[in-house]
């Protein structure tokens, strides 16, 4: 049964009303005291430049993902005995807070990506397939879709449709490997999805660019293979989408190619024998291999379990904390 709070009169809004005006109930906030009265004075030393400001700044970076499932992104170029000692010995890896100059790259990609999927939706709605949400994420669609085929009924909250692209995940329980593809695109002749990878990169990188780069190869692989797995029903090829972050507003700021993903499958072997050792791991078992040669090599001055890593052996007890680890 719903019950519903009675509503108040006008004497009970009116008395409300006065007691607001009173200061019950309301949340005083101490103020600068900005002055309005027109005038204008000079500018003295103190006044911090902005610049100056955002050298300072940090801000919050991406969100920590469930240490249950790796994702497809951790594998590829990094170290997934650092991955295993963080999570097993309980340590947050370190902070993810950005300064403004990787917050700005982040935001940059980002937005180019949004802009692609946005534009390739509005052109051809048939095509693109995924997930889809309205401007503040509080409707989205139950499962993926086309975007010609989503409910256009507006979000009550922000009032805007659900023409959001929101990446669908891809999940597989025996090798514990999550993956989301930049954008999926169906093919009704052939009536199967298409994988997309979308990169953007600056444009001393895009002008030299001649072929795919192997790490984005591996990456857009891996997703297909995932989607395979899944049972999807797949074209035999996957596209990599290249974007410049300098366009000049002359010429196609894009460069695609297109990559035949059974030529690259024996190349994801080392990932999953990697992901596997992870899920050992976490049983006791033998830890990933070390891929920094000593503890004064660059990437281990700046691995914040390096300690914890050169100080123990291939096997971590199950219940080992990050004391008795360094002790070792």
């Amino acid at each position: 049964m719903i019950s519903r709070r009675p509503r108040a009169g006008l004497a009970g809004r009116l008395s409300q009303l006065t007691s607001l005006r009173e200061g019950q109930g309301v949340s005083r906030t101490k103020t600068v005291g900005v002055v309005r009265d027109g005038s204008i004075v000079a500018l003295k030393k103190g006044v911090e430049p902005l610049i100056t400001v955002l050298d300072k700044a940090r801000t919050e970076g991406r969100p920590p993902r469930s240490t249950e499932y790796m994702h497809v992104s951790d594998l590829i170029g990094k170290c997934t005995r650092k991955l295993a000692l963080v999570e097993r010995v309980g340590m947050q890896a370190q902070s993810q807070s950005l300064n403004y100059f990787d917050a700005l790259t982040f935001a940059q990609g980002d937005a180019i990506h949004d802009v692609i999927r946005n534009r390739a939706s509005l052109a051809a709605p048939d095509q693109v397939w995924g997930n889809w949400q309205c401007r503040c994420g509080t409707k989205t669609t139950r499962q993926p879709c086309l975007r010609s085929e989503v409910d256009q009924s507006l979000c009550t909250a922000c009032k805007t449709p659900m023409d959001r692209y929101k990446e669908i995940e891809v999940r597989d329980e025996e090798y514990k490997i999550t993956g989301s593809p930049d954008l999926i695109l169906y093919t009704a002749n052939l009536k199967a999805l298409h994988v997309t990878e979308l990169k953007s990169i600056s444009q001393d990188q895009w002008k030299e660019l001649a072929r795919p780069k192997p790490d984005h190869v591996l990456q857009t692989v891996f997703y297909w293979h995932l989607m395979q797995r899944a049972g999807y029903r797949l074209t035999n090829m996957v596209s990599i989408l290249y974007a410049t972050k300098g366009w000049l507003f002359t010429g196609s700021p894009f460069k695609e190619y297109l990559v035949n993903p059974k030529e690259n499958l024996s190349r994801l072997d080392p990932l999953i024998a990697d992901a596997l050792a992870i899920q050992q791991s976490r049983k006791g078992g033998k830890l990933p291999g070390k891929t920094c040669p000593s503890p004064t090599s660059p990437d281990a001055k700046q691995c914040p379990v390096c300690q914890v890593c050169f100080n123990i052996g291939d096997v971590l007890p199950v219940t080992v904390s990050i004391k008795h680890a360094r002790r070792r």
